[in-house]
């Protein structure tokens, strides 16, 4: 369901999606791509999303270590 969902850029699949890349539930573990899912969720207003990517950046899961894109998905996610 979550990969059908997904692909049709629904934000909370693609969040869940992103959660199944990020801890290897059901595929293989890809941080890249479980970051580009929590991206793309997060712009479309997902708050649970904007969270995960805020953490992302926080922690270079998927991306380089970005402080200022940390706190502002946070301050969006209202962290």
């Amino acid at each position: 369901y979550a990969c059908k969902a997904a692909e049709s850029e629904e934000p909370e699949a693609e969040y869940l999606l992103a959660l199944f890349y990020l801890y290897g539930q059901g595929t293989k573990k890809d941080a890249v791509k479980a970051f580009e899912l929590a991206y793309s969720s997060a712009y479309k207003g997902y708050k649970d999303a904007m969270s995960l990517l805020s953490q992302c950046y926080r922690n270079g899961v998927g991306t380089k270590v970005n402080e200022y894109s940390a706190n502002y998905w946070a301050k969006m996610a209202g962290e």
